[in-house]
């Protein structure tokens, strides 16, 4: 008589194990276009400006820093700042670590004269020959280098109205207004009281 076999036992198949997720890619830098492209939606909707004025609005925002950046050294760095991430995208060279770009304007300019608090106005003409008087000769450039480009030309305008026939070299360069306004009112200084600080 022929022994049976026994059947084999068949063994439940392992369960497999769900594979880990993929950890999410990082998000891809915009490039140097893209980040054009958005900064000038946001200047343009920031502004109410449809898009049909982005040249002359781009154009504005341009003008508006750039009167900016010589007198306000936090927008400067800041400027600095994006300039580096944009220019490493773009394949640019960024300026050489540890370069410094603050312009050095030397120590803040100190008043010597000042009438009271009361008649004080934020909103007074840069006046060349009012700040002669408020904070001397030997200041006076201190002051004009820390004045907008705005700042600048209205000084100019107002050195003409006294010097009828000179300008500057160049109305839209800061230091040539500087210049100007030096050799024009530090060389011929009227300190009568019709000069004294319009507050």
């Amino acid at each position: 008589m022929a022994a049976t076999r026994k059947p084999r036992a068949q063994t439940a198949p392992k369960p497999k194990l769900p594979k880990a997720p993929k950890p999410p890619k990082p998000p891809k830098p915009m490039s140097a276009t893209q980040r054009n492209k958005l900064a000038t939606k946001g200047i343009l909707v920031a502004l109410g400006i449809p898009d049909e004025g982005e040249k002359a609005a781009v154009t504005a925002v341009l003008e508006a820093v750039y009167e900016r950046l010589a007198a306000d050294v936090d927008l400067r760095n800041t400027v600095n700042e994006k300039y580096q991430e944009i220019a490493s995208l773009s394949g640019g060279t960024p300026r050489a670590a540890g370069r410094s770009s603050t312009l050095d304007l030397g120590p803040a300019p100190v008043p010597i004269r000042a009438g009271k608090p009361e008649d004080y106005n934020p909103y007074r003409t840069f006046d060349p020959y009012a700040l002669v008087w408020e904070y001397g000769e030997h200041q006076l450039r201190a002051v004009l280098v820390r004045g907008t480009q705005r700042d600048l030309r209205e000084a100019v305008s107002i050195v003409q109205a006294h010097k009828p026939g000179t300008a500057p070299r160049n109305k839209n360069n800061i230091n040539d207004m500087v210049d100007y306004i030096m050799e024009q009112v530090v060389g011929s200084v009227d300190k009568s009281p019709e000069h004294a600080p319009v507050r």
